[in-house]
């Protein structure tokens, strides 16, 4: 399957016309180069953190990954029950900041335009993909650039965001975007061995837990 593929049975499926009318452009952006990086790996075990409407979970699951992926947004608001049927995939409506379920669990972490939304200060998320993943395992994360985003951030630097459990969540939708060097010092937190680079209206980042 391939990514256009997975997008056409996305917006077939989806509730409503948003991804039609504007979601579907905007992964375009960097899906590309997240599924390229996927691609290089050998498909083992994944989970994708903050999926929206399934596009990456459904390409992962065509290409051998065993899939899941954790939300705060309920099932039946962007993903499907029929769409995780179609990837064999299996959900859970948590919060990241709610720590791993288990360790050392996965071999692949995906989390695609998800840092910009964290209500929380950052840094613990990282640090709970960095448990979750096996020795040698993969995450993979996107950050909008401030530089680029058509969009207002309430915090302009990640450690300036209320850390989980000292104050409310930030009721806003954007609540930071994220230079490549922000997201590096962030990455760096919990990994070692961290690449950060930007492209276009974003900055990529993969990290890899020692062996």
């Amino acid at each position: 399957m391939t990514l256009t593929e997975a997008q056409n049975i996305i917006e077939a499926g989806a509730p409503g016309p948003y991804y039609h009318d504007s979601y579907r452009r905007f992964e375009e952006e960097y899906l590309p180069t997240v599924t390229r990086l996927i691609g290089e790996l050998l498909p083992r075990r994944a989970l994708e953190i903050g999926p929206g409407w399934g596009t990456t979970m459904l390409w992962m699951a065509a290409q051998g990954w065993a899939v899941e992926v954790w939300d705060m947004i309920p099932k039946g608001v962007w993903i499907t029950d029929d769409l995780l049927d179609k990837a064999s995939a299996t959900f859970r409506c948590r919060d990241i900041f709610e720590g791993p379920l288990q360790t050392e669990a996965y071999d692949l972490i995906v989390m695609t335009q998800v840092l910009a939304h964290l209500k929380h200060r950052p840094d613990p998320a990282v640090a709970t993909c960095r448990a979750m993943l096996r020795p040698g395992g993969t995450l993979i994360v996107t950050a909008l650039d401030p530089h680029f985003a058509h969009a207002h951030s309430t915090y302009r630097h990640w450690r300036e965001v209320p850390e989980y459990g000292t104050a409310e969540p930030c009721p806003d939708m954007v609540v930071c975007l994220y230079e490549t060097a922000d997201l590096e010092e962030l990455l760096r937190t919990s990994f070692a061995e961290v690449t950060v680079w930007q492209e276009g209206l974003l900055n990529y980042g993969v990290c890899v837990r020692e062996a």
